[in-house]
Formats: C-alpha cells, sequence, structure tokens
C-alpha cells in the first residue's frame, strides 16, 4: 500500500504535497510511511494535515470523491453482471481492477468548472485513447515479436482479451488473455454477435 500511494503521488508531479486523512490509527501510520518514502525520494515539501476530531465535514471533499468513485463502480460493476449474465461477488479480483479502471474514467471524463478534466490540467492535453467497457472482449495488436523469436514478423499480432483498464502511465490499454495480464497500444473492439 506504501509503495502504490507513494507511486500515485509522484504521478502529480508537484513537488509540495499536502497529505490530509482522518484521524483513524490504521490510515495515519500509512500515511507517515508514505511521507518518509517521498521525503526521501521524491518531492521538496512534504506535509501531513488532519481535521479536528469528530469533525464530519473536515473531509468532506475527500468523501464526496468515495461517493462518486463508490457510485461508478456499482453502476459499472452492475453494467458488467448485465452483460455476463450473472453475478459478481464483492471480494472477486475483478473488482479490484475495476475500482481502479472507475477511479480512472473520473480522472480522465468529469469536466469541472474551467471545462477541464483533471487528466487534462495535470497533463496539458486531453486524454485521447479509445473509450472501451470495462470487461468488454476485444483484439488487442501485440507489440512486433523480436528477430529471434521462431515466427518472427509472421507471429500472431492480436490476441483475444478482455478490457481491464487504462496503464496511467504509458495509456496503453490494459488486457487479461489466457490466465495473463497485458498491455497493447492499438485494441480493436468485437461485434456483439461475436
Amino acid at each position: 500500500a506504501v509503495a502504490k500511494l507513494k507511486r500515485d503521488i509522484m504521478w502529480f508531479g508537484y513537488a509540495n504535497v499536502n497529505l490530509k486523512t482522518d484521524n483513524e490509527p490504521a490510515i495515519v501510520a500509512l500515511l507517515q510511511e508514505v511521507l518518509r518514502g517521498l521525503k526521501v525520494e521524491a518531492t521538496e515539501q512534504v506535509a501531513e494535515v488532519h481535521p479536528a476530531p469528530y469533525d464530519s465535514k473536515g473531509n468532506g471533499s475527500v468523501e464526496n470523491a468515495v461517493r462518486q468513485v463508490q457510485g461508478l463502480v456499482m453502476t459499472m460493476k452492475r453494467c458488467l453482471e448485465i452483460r455476463l449474465k450473472r453475478r459478481i461477488p464483492a471480494d472477486h479480483p475483478v473488482m479490484a481492477w475495476l475500482v481502479k479502471h472507475a477511479s480512472w474514467i473520473l480522472t480522465i471524463r468529469v469536466r469541472g468548472r474551467d471545462g477541464k478534466t483533471p487528466y487534462e490540467r495535470l497533463r496539458g492535453k486531453p486524454f485521447t485513447r479509445k473509450g472501451v467497457g470495462f470487461g468488454e472482449l476485444c483484439l488487442f495488436r501485440l507489440a512486433l515479436k523480436k528477430a529471434d523469436d521462431d515466427d518472427g514478423k509472421l507471429g500472431v499480432r492480436l490476441v483475444k482479451g478482455v478490457f481491464l483498464g487504462y496503464d496511467r502511465i504509458t495509456n496503453e490499454y490494459v488486457f487479461h488473455s489466457n490466465g495473463n495480464v497485458g498491455k497493447s497500444r492499438a485494441v480493436q473492439r468485437v461485434t456483439l454477435e461475436r
């Protein structure tokens, strides 16, 4: 959790960071470990902020973000269940991917008062990858094989896989195929009857 949170904070690219948590001991301990790592590795100035005890409005913006992610996760989960015609238990491994994808959708699609998405504000340009439904079966283009591979350029270029989201750093499509998670720069959607 510490390494993941540090990567997430470093992705923003800010030199000065204030991290705010509620006063729950487990979260405070996580925050302190992250702060130690960030002070050594990544940022110029890092600080922690805590709201007053029992102040429900002190974390209003955080609670609002949690509510948005929960709502989108519930909607996307239900959509996937309808498409698959089966229920997905909350402890299923795909749920971790779904939460990550829902958070990313809020980052790249929801516009603020200034007309920009959070992604645009951070990166200076809109996210332009093709939208694909979570859990959708697609064909993903593989990178050219190395010259020392048996089939070389004649090897398989498209693989059938299930869309899991986008890689935040490279913007590649992340998919699952034959028990493995892979990444691809290009995707081809499959018709509904196929």
